[in-house]
């Protein structure tokens, strides 16, 4: 007997729709969509290499190496420009280095801190926010010579000279006289020291002056700040470690101590792990 011959149970396998432009236009997409990605990625993540030890940048200098100096202007202004003081807090500490530094994370960035830098800063500036020098009387008051502009300076800034210890005053002939200076048991004050904070007056951008302070004032808040600071070689706890990064978050500028050594440098980028 001869076998008979069946209609279809079904429909059969559909048909493959597909041609090489479509196949390449979707691989395309998808290229562009990875390199969006990448892009995005990338842009996100902070750029670091004046102020990367990875790069070579921002590791010191020696006194006197103009090279050295330049090298150390650049990473500040990249750490204003790219760093947002406000990370300091989002920071997290990953442990102490050699007995003077701080490891820390921000996202796959790693940063070291020098623990005495940071202290120092911070003692530093609130030295400068906050110490109103006291003031010796001088017995014979000083003649100030000083263009109708620098007294015009004086007469409307006169808060900011006594905030640093000196008394200025017009004598019957209308010429302004220092009568008192700020009082310093290793340091000497004179009018060379008002005539340089006319010209740091003058010459500020900031429209409260506030930290107005002549360089001699400064040396003995350095000084004073660097003796009361964390020091190289003391251990810290991790709620110690967690307050120094803290303090730099109030800071104006937490990028360098008084003396000129960085507070902190970037070291490298973690790298996405990949499974296999």
């Amino acid at each position: 007997e001869g076998e008979e011959e069946g209609e279809p149970s079904g429909m059969g396998p559909a048909p493959l729709r597909w041609t090489v432009e479509g196949i390449s236009a979707r691989m395309e997409q998808r290229a562009r969509l990875k390199r969006s990605h990448a892009q995005q990625e990338n842009t996100g993540r902070k750029k670091f290499r004046a102020a990367s030890l990875l790069h070579g940048g921002g590791g010191g200098y020696a006194e006197g190496d103009a090279e050295g100096g330049a090298r150390e202007a650049e990473a500040d202004e990249e750490l204003r420009r790219v760093f947002d003081k406000a990370d300091f807090k989002r920071m997290h500490v990953i442990g102490q280095f050699n007995l003077g530094f701080l490891v820390c994370r921000l996202g796959r960035d790693i940063f070291i801190v020098d623990q005495h830098a940071s202290d120092e800063i911070f003692n530093f500036e609130r030295l400068q926010a906050h110490t109103k020098l006291n003031r010796q009387p001088l017995i014979n008051p000083v003649p100030l010579e000083m263009s109708p502009v620098e007294q015009l300076v004086v007469s409307d800034n006169l808060n900011i000279f006594h905030k640093n210890g000196f008394d200025i005053r017009n004598s019957g002939s209308f010429v302004p006289c220092m009568c008192a200076v700020p009082y310093s048991k290793n340091t000497v004050f004179g009018a060379d020291d008002v005539y340089e904070m006319v010209d740091m007056i003058q010459q500020s951008q900031s429209l409260s002056n506030k930290h107005i302070r002549p360089t001699k004032v400064r040396a003995m808040f350095a000084s004073r700040a660097c003796r009361s600071s964390i020091m190289i070689g003391q251990t810290l706890d991790k709620r110690t470690m967690c307050r120094v990064l803290d303090n730099l978050e109030t800071l104006e500028a937490p990028w360098n101590c008084p003396h000129g050594r960085p507070t902190m440098r970037h070291l490298f980028v973690l790298q996405k792990s990949t499974r296999r």
